[in-house]
């Protein structure tokens, strides 16, 4: 049981930036099905779009700060290895997209392993900064290493 309220806070909005996410994204295929012949609805359906893809990532920047600022009073840093790069290409019709998933571990001095990831948008990506082997600092809960932010 979480017994700090602003933790709980914190994890209740990570799950709720999800929640809204596949719901933003159910109800634009809905009207986009809908109405895709009417290009007067293709107008106002694309502000929409933009104003609710600006909402989440405002609400999702905003959580991760206070998760940030967080652990920065009550977690510790530690050293992960970079155990493995993956790199995610998608195309849409704005253009190519591309990002890399840094894949981390940690063996915790009871000997657990545990396994972290950060996404990294390739306009960050630096290929002599991360490599497989490399260290990155991880900010952790010490009670939980499951709740933690990569400095990346």
């Amino acid at each position: 049981m979480l017994k700090d309220p602003q933790k709980k806070a914190i994890l209740r909005q990570e799950r709720r930036i999800g929640l809204l996410a596949l719901l933003f994204a159910s109800v634009c295929f809905i009207l986009l099905l809908l109405f895709c012949n009417r290009s007067e609805v293709s107008v106002l359906f694309s502000i929409l779009f933009l104003v609710g893809a600006i909402i989440l990532a405002l609400f999702d920047g905003f959580t991760r700060r206070n998760k940030k600022q967080w652990l920065a009073r009550h977690g510790v840093s530690i050293l992960a290895q970079i155990t493995r790069i993956e790199e995610r290409q998608w195309k849409a019709d704005s253009g190519h997209y591309e990002c890399y998933i840094l894949h981390l571990e940690w063996i915790s001095d009871t000997g657990r392993i545990y396994h972290f990831q950060q996404e990294i948008p390739w306009t960050q990506y630096h290929y002599q900064r991360y490599t497989p082997g490399s260290w990155c600092t991880v900010h952790i809960d010490p009670d939980d290493p499951t709740f933690y932010h990569v400095e990346a």
